[in-house]
C-alpha cells in the first residue's frame, strides 16, 4: 500500500497487522494462523487490522458476495476476532453490502468492517506513474497472438480461465503464462 496513506492511517489508529488477501486467498489457513499470532484478549479502540484487497473477486452463479468475502467472514468469525476490527482497503465498489449480507443485522453496529472501497490512491501505483514501455512504438504486423494471460499464482477464475483455453486448444491464439501448471 501507499505509503503516504499507511502514514496517515497510523496518525489516527495503531495498526496491528497489514493483511494483502492476495497472500492468502487460495488458503485461509494461512490467514488463520497470522490473525492468531497477533489475537488479542481485549482490542483497544484504535487497534485495527487493514486489509488490502485490490484483486478481482470471484462470484458463484446469482451469488451477491464472492468467495473471498465468505472465507474472510468465515476466518474471523472461526478465531471469534470482529470485523468491526478491521479497515479494509479495496477497489470494489459497494464491498460493504457483501459484508452486510453475511453478518446478522443485529450485529451490524459492531461486527462489519470499515471499508474504503473508492480508493485506488491507498495503493502502491508508482510503477504507473512512468511506465518504461511508454515510449515504445507498435508494429501491429509482428503481433501473433489475439491475447496474453498472465495468470501469476493460482486462483479459482484463473484456473477455470486455463482451463477453458486448454479445453479448447487456443494455445496457438492466446499467449498463455501460468505458473500453476506450467503446460504453456
Amino acid at each position: 500500500m501507499n505509503k503516504n496513506f499507511i502514514n496517515t492511517l497510523r496518525e489516527y489508529i495503531n495498526i496491528i497487522d497489514i493483511i494483502d488477501i492476495l497472500h492468502f486467498d487460495q488458503d485461509f489457513d494461512k490467514l488463520m494462523d497470522q490473525l492468531l499470532k497477533t489475537k488479542k484478549e481485549v482490542y483497544a479502540p484504535k487497534d485495527f487490522y487493514v486489509i488490502k484487497h485490490y484483486d478481482p473477486q470471484y462470484y458463484l452463479p446469482h451469488c451477491k458476495y464472492s468467495l473471498t468475502t465468505f472465507n474472510l467472514v468465515q476466518t474471523f468469525q472461526e478465531i471469534d476476532i470482529s470485523l468491526g476490527r478491521t479497515i479494509i482497503v479495496t477497489n470494489n465498489p459497494g464491498y460493504l453490502d457483501e459484508f452486510k449480507l453475511l453478518i446478522p443485522d443485529r450485529l451490524h453496529q459492531y461486527d462489519l468492517p470499515i471499508v474504503f472501497d473508492n480508493c485506488i490512491s491507498a495503493f502502491d501505483n508508482n510503477h504507473l506513474d512512468n511506465p518504461k514501455w511508454n515510449n515504445i512504438a507498435i508494429n501491429n504486423d509482428k503481433i501473433e497472438k489475439h491475447a496474453l494471460t498472465m495468470m501469476g499464482s493460482g486462483r479459482v477464475h484463473r484456473n477455470t480461465l486455463y482451463n477453458h483455453i486448454k479445453k479448447h486448444n487456443y494455445f496457438d491464439k492466446i499467449a498463455t503464462a501460468n505458473r500453476v501448471n506450467n503446460e504453456s
